[in-house]
C-alpha cells in the first residue's frame, strides 16, 4: 500500500509474525520487519498500527519447538477462505513458551523506542496478540462452554478459565512494554468473547481501550448482528461512565472476491459494508488493498471516512439515514411461529418462507444453509441471503433517524439495476396503504437552537415511474420544501442535493420531525437521506 496504489487509505496496517521477525532463536529482524515499514508511512503520511502474530502454523517459528515448547495439532480444517489446514499452534500455557513470548515483546518496544519520534509516532496503536493471529482464542476450531477447541493431545487443552488468567497476564506484558516513560500506544484487545474480569481488567489498567470488532465491517447481513450491536453499545457506556477513551477497529479481507454475494458485485458488497460500520460507530476501516482499488471503492470509502471518529454530534460533520429493512427470523411477533414455522436458528424453512413472502419486493434466499450457521460461514454465502437470526431489523444510520419506519414505508431488496451499489436494501412510499410520507429527526444537538445555519441536503432515489415527490425541512420559518421531484422514469438510481441556509433543525415537523419525504402524487423508493454541513457538502 501507498499513496499511488491506493490514493483513498489513510493508514495501513504492519502485522509482522514471529517466525519473520525473530528467524533464529536471538536474531531480530527488527528493520526489515517494521523499521523500514515505519519510515514507508513517514513517507506516505500514513499513520499504522502494529500487530506482532504468535502462531499457528508458519507463523511460530521452528526454533521455539526446537527449544521444548510442545505443540498442540489438530483435525484438518477448512478455513474461511477455502484452505485445508491441519493446524499446529504451540501450547501458550509452557514456561519456556513464556519466557520467550516476553522477551520477543520486551525486544520489540525496546526498538520502537530507539527510533525517532517522527517514525515512532506513526504508531496509532498496537494491537495484543495473544492467541491464534489476531484473534481472542488460542485454537481454531469448535469450542464448548467451557473449554476452547480441543487439540488431538487432550493434555495441550486450554479451559475458558486458564486462557482468561492467560490473556490478562498477556496484556498486562504488553501495557509494561508499550506504555511506559519511553513509549506510549493506546492497546487493542480482541473483544469476542471477552469476560467480565476481563473488562474489568481493561477499566481498571488501560487508559484508552480499543477493541476490535469485525462483525460489522467484513459483512452487514451477520446473524447475532442485534445482540452484538446492543453489548458493544453497552460496554461504550461503560467505558464513557468511568472516564475512559475508546476506539474500535475492524477488517475487511480477502473474502471479498472468495464467496458470490460479495464477487457478482464486490463495490456494492464494499459499499454496503461501509454503511454497516458507520451505524456501530467503529472508528478504523481496514479494507484489503486490493479492494481499496475497486472501480467504485471510493464511494465505499468515502462515505465511512467522513463518519469515522464522530460520536458527537455537534461536532460532526454529516448525518445520514440509509433506507432498509431486516427480515429477522429471530422475530416471533413480526413472523409468527404459526404461519413461518418454529423459531429455532436451524429451521432453514422458517428462513425461506419468510424470504418468500417479501418476495414480490425483491427479498430472496439465495443459500439457506449458509444463513442459519455462525458468523464465519454467513459470510460464505454463494447467493443473497435477505433472512438471517438476530440481524438489524432497521435502517443504518447516525445522527438522523427515521421515525416509525415501518409504518410510514415499506422495504425493498435488490431494487433497481443490478450495477448499481444502492439498491441492495431500500425503503418507498405505499400510498395505496396510507404510508405516503417518510419522516426524519436529527440529533437533538446536532444545531444550535440560536444558530440557524447553511446545510446541504442529499436525497437519493430510484427515477422509476412518473411519480412526484417532495423533501421538507424544518426552518427558522417552520416546514419549508427544499426540493421538488417528478420522476423521469429512467430506471436509474439519481442523487438530488440542495444547499440550505437558515436550517433550524429542532424538530418542528410533523411528528416532530426535522426532514420530511412526502409523496406528491405515487409511489418512490429511496435508499438515502443525508445532511451535510456547508463545509462539508462538496465530499460525498
Amino acid at each position: 500500500m501507498n499513496r499511488e496504489t491506493c490514493p483513498l487509505a489513510k493508514g495501513a496496517a504492519i502485522i509482522c509474525s514471529w517466525s519473520a521477525l525473530e528467524p533464529a532463536e536471538g536474531r531480530f529482524e527488527f528493520e526489515r520487519q517494521i523499521g523500514d515499514k515505519l519510515r514507508e508511512a513517514d513517507k506516505n503520511g500514513y499513520h499504522v498500527s502494529l500487530a506482532v502474530w504468535t502462531s499457528p502454523n508458519e507463523i511460530t517459528p521452528q526454533w521455539l519447538y526446537d527449544a521444548g515448547v510442545p505443540g498442540a495439532t489438530f483435525p484438518e480444517r477448512i478455513t474461511p477462505f477455502k484452505e485445508k489446514k491441519h493446524d499446529r499452534f504451540p501450547y501458550y500455557l509452557d514456561e519456556t513458551y513464556q519466557k520467550y513470548f516476553h522477551r520477543l515483546l520486551e525486544r520489540t518496544g525496546e526498538y520502537l523506542a530507539s527510533l525517532p519520534v517522527a517514525v515512532r509516532s506513526r504508531i496509532a496503536f498496537v494491537e495484543v496478540c495473544e492467541g491464534a493471529t489476531g484473534d481472542p482464542a488460542p485454537y481454531y476450531g469448535r469450542k464448548t462452554a467451557d473449554f476452547w477447541p480441543e487439540p488431538l493431545d487432550k493434555k495441550y487443552r486450554i479451559s475458558r478459565a486458564r486462557w482468561s488468567h492467560y490473556r490478562r497476564q498477556a496484556w498486562n506484558k504488553y501495557r509494561s512494554v508499550f506504555q511506559n516513560d519511553e513509549i506510549h500506544y493506546p492497546l487493542l484487545v480482541k473483544s469476542a468473547d471477552i469476560n467480565e474480569q476481563e473488562f474489568a481488567w481493561c477499566l481498571n489498567n488501560l487508559p484508552a481501550i480499543g477493541s476490535k470488532q469485525a462483525l460489522f465491517c467484513e459483512y452487514y447481513q451477520h446473524s447475532g448482528s442485534g445482540e452484538r450491536l446492543a453489548l458493544l453499545n453497552r460496554t461504550r457506556r461503560a467505558i464513557r461512565n468511568a472516564g475512559k477513551s475508546w476506539f474500535t477497529r475492524g477488517e475487511y479481507d480477502a473474502q471479498w472476491k472468495l464467496f458470490g454475494w460479495s464477487t457478482r458485485r464486490p463495490e456494492q458488497s464494499l459499499y454496503w459494508t461501509a454503511l454497516c460500520a458507520a451505524n456501530a460507530q467503529l472508528d478504523i476501516w481496514q479494507v484489503h488493498y486490493e479492494a481499496l482499488q475497486l472501480e467504485k471503492a471510493s464511494m465505499a470509502v468515502e462515505f465511512f471516512n467522513r463518519y469515522a471518529g464522530h460520536r458527537d454530534a455537534t461536532r460532526a460533520p454529516a448525518a445520514f439515514c440509509a433506507l432498509r429493512q431486516g427480515l429477522d427470523a429471530a422475530d416471533i411477533r413480526r413472523f409468527p411461529e404459526a404461519k413461518f414455522g418454529k423459531a429455532i436458528r436451524s429451521n432453514v424453512q422458517r428462513y425461506s418462507k419468510i424470504a418468500e413472502s417479501y418476495s414480490h419486493r425483491g427479498a430472496m434466499q439465495g443459500d439457506p444453509q449458509k444463513a442459519v450457521g455462525g458468523v464465519m460461514l454467513n459470510r460464505q454465502s454463494e447467493d443473497y441471503n435477505d433472512v438471517g437470526w438476530d440481524i438489524l431489523p432497521g435502517n443504518y444510520s447516525r445522527f438522523l433517524s427515521q421515525i416509525r419506519p415501518d409504518e410510514t414505508s415499506i422495504g425493498w431488496w435488490h431494487k433497481g439495476p443490478k450495477k448499481s451499489v444502492y439498491g441492495r436494501f431500500a425503503r418507498g412510499f405505499h400510498v395505496a396503504s396510507g404510508k405516503d410520507a417518510m419522516y426524519f429527526r436529527l440529533a437533538d444537538d446536532f444545531l444550535r437552537p440560536d444558530s440557524p445555519q447553511r446545510l446541504t441536503l442529499r436525497v437519493v432515489y430510484l427515477d422509476e415511474g412518473d411519480s412526484s415527490w417532495h423533501l421538507s425541512y424544518h426552518s427558522r420559518d417552520g416546514m419549508k420544501k427544499a426540493i421538488v421531484v417528478t420522476n423521469a422514469d429512467s430506471g436509474q438510481w439519481r442523487e438530488r442535493t440542495v444547499a440550505v441556509v437558515d436550517a433550524a433543525m429542532q424538530h418542528g415537523g410533523l411528528n416532530e420531525s426535522d426532514l420530511i419525504l412526502a409523496s406528491s402524487g405515487g409511489d418512490t423508493v429511496f435508499h438515502l437521506v443525508e445532511i451535510l454541513r456547508a463545509d462539508d457538502s462538496t465530499k460525498h
